[in-house]
């Protein structure tokens, strides 16, 4: 299938540069109207548009704008309740000024209308914010407080006993509290020990031990691992206020300093930890790992639990291999996309032709032999130009997860950019199915299906054109 099947688009204008959809992400319900919202940002002019979520996606919905200068929207994600109000916050990071806006969520249709600046924010932070990632919605110290992280994978990072490194790679640690405040200081930070070691290319915060606290992996995808030279992800064991404290600044990323480190022996320089997510794929309560290894055109699923060894190698768990002219995994997103209660996964794969989502359902045995044959559907973008990112939600509130994907140079690189809704299972209509593979535990499970299209309604508006499917 390709774009003709999604079921909600928002297309730049032709010739309009504006690179629409250069990143996308679920803010979550930051009004608690039960619907999921959605940021999509665009280049030119730098701005980020806010989606309310709601039940019949149609035309024209941005609710509100957010512009800031140069670098608005690099990074940006739905917080969880960072504040403790019972709403769920956003935050939308600018590389140029090297700071965090959040925008704490609120009742009703908060910016309804409105183009709002950087002042305008709850809480601005600034870092030394550039080129890595940003998660949220953990709560790492259990203190009902979400908590969030910020990586810069090119910054200027420290080395116990030898100093100032460079290009080792940062990240910061901010703990939620309901007094969080302007230019509020990390709480602690890791830091790479190696030069050009990409420390934090990829972050992720998740209960992997199940201990009720959510625990730190950052992925160093040009780490040097005594005796390796693969890439790694460190795991750091989530705790209390006062243990979390003890990590202090520049806290090395290293092998002894990690819970856990995985790592790839099979190959060296082979980019391990390009991407990540975590998920449970075969619903047996132990949390899956998902780990990109670009220059193989590898995904790798590891099982994890806690009688895994301090240092652990990835090639002794399950992985699915790419089409040698596919460039795979780009991003990962995981996800129960047709409510079997098995999480499922979502990767984009390039090629020299086009770029497409591959879609695998979760089930109890890892069985997918080649990644590209064996997807359970698949999106095509068969019109050149890159698809970019990838994000999950719940968007039309009926109790499954919609896919967001984004083109920011769709057309044939014409950097007009696109952003596409695939709504899930339950949805009023979904995407198509390609595979022959059996969905959760092997049960029959609706899969993503063509629904019938009487016609597509259509406006235009703000330089925007606004397609949506309609069923017979």
């Amino acid at each position: 299938m390709d774009y003709d099947d999604a079921n909600w688009s928002m297309i730049a204008a032709t010739d309009s540069w504006g690179y629409l959809g250069e990143t996308i992400a679920n803010a979550g319900d930051i009004n608690n109207d039960t619907y999921d919202d959605y940021l999509i940002s665009s280049d030119d002019p730098d701005v980020v548009h806010l989606m309310y979520g709601q039940s019949d996606l149609q035309g024209e919905i941005i609710n509100a704008t957010f512009t800031g200068g140069n670098g608005l929207g690099a990074m940006m994600t739905g917080m969880g309740d960072v504040n403790g109000d019972g709403y769920d916050d956003f935050g939308i990071i600018n590389s140029n000024s090297n700071s965090l806006s959040i925008y704490f969520g609120r009742n009703g249709t908060p910016w309804l209308g409105e183009t709002l600046y950087n002042d305008s924010a709850n809480v601005t932070i600034g870092s030394n914010i550039g080129s890595g990632d940003f998660v949220s919605n953990c709560d790492i110290n259990n203190d009902g407080y979400n908590d969030f992280l910020i990586s810069n994978s090119l910054a200027t990072g420290f080395k116990t006993g030898m100093g100032v490194i460079s290009g080792a790679g940062k990240t910061w640690v901010y703990l939620g509290s309901s007094h969080i405040e302007d230019g509020a200081s990390n709480n602690v930070s890791f830091s790479g020990t190696v030069i050009n070691q990409n420390a934090g290319r990829a972050l992720e915060c998740d209960d992997l031990n199940g201990d009720g606290y959510d625990d730190i992996l950052i992925t160093n995808n040009e780490a040097s691992i005594p005796g390796y030279n693969s890439g790694g992800v460190f795991i750091f064991y989530g705790g209390t206020s006062a243990e979390v404290m003890i990590w202090g600044e520049n806290y090395n990323i290293n092998t002894t300093n990690a819970n856990v480190t995985i790592y790839e022996n099979d190959y060296s320089n082979s980019n391990f930890g390009t991407s990540l997510a975590i998920g449970d794929i075969n619903n047996d309560s132990n949390k899956d790992i998902l780990i990109g290894e670009y220059s193989r055109d590898r995904l790798y699923i590891v099982n994890f639990n806690t009688s895994m060894e301090p240092m652990y190698d990835a090639s002794n768990s399950y992985y699915i291999g790419g089409d040698p002219t596919d460039i795979w995994p780009g991003e990962i997103a995981t996800g129960d996309m047709n409510n079997d209660n098995y999480d499922d996964f979502i990767i984009t794969v390039s090629n020299s032709t086009h770029d497409k989502i591959l879609m695998f359902y979760g089930k109890e045995t890892y069985d997918w032999q080649n990644g590209t044959t064996s997807a359970n559907a698949s999106v095509i973008v068969s019109e050149g130009g890159n698809l970019y990112s990838i994000s999950t939600g719940d968007f039309n509130g009926d109790n499954s997860n919609d896919i967001l994907t984004s083109a920011p140079d769709y057309l044939d690189w014409n950097e007009d950019g696109r952003v596409d809704m695939f709504l899930g299972i339950s949805g009023s209509s979904s995407s198509s199915s390609s595979s022959s593979s059996s969905s959760g535990g092997g049960e029959d499970v609706p899969e993503f299906s063509d629904y019938a299209i009487a016609f597509l309604l259509m406006t235009v508006a703000g330089g925007f054109i606004y397609m949506r499917k309609k069923e017979e």
